[in-house]
């Protein structure tokens, strides 16, 4: 749903600002996957490209941020 949502504007033609609402003790929790904690833990790469980079997606055609 996350990438769905942040997805949205660029599809209609808007500037959108997803937010990531994510708690440390979240972690702790069985389902999470570790790939998913370092995701919402990363600072240093645009969380965007990391949410595509299984996808048919090229950030050199659209900006990305953080």
């Amino acid at each position: 749903m996350y990438i769905q949502e942040s997805e949205r504007g660029e599809r209609d033609g808007k500037t959108t600002t997803a937010c990531l609402c994510y708690c440390n003790s979240d972690a702790s929790l069985q389902f999470m996957e570790a790939e998913t904690v370092s995701c919402c833990e990363n600072v240093k790469h645009c969380r965007r490209e990391v949410l595509f980079k299984d996808f048919d997606y090229c950030s050199k055609d659209k900006p990305v941020g953080y």
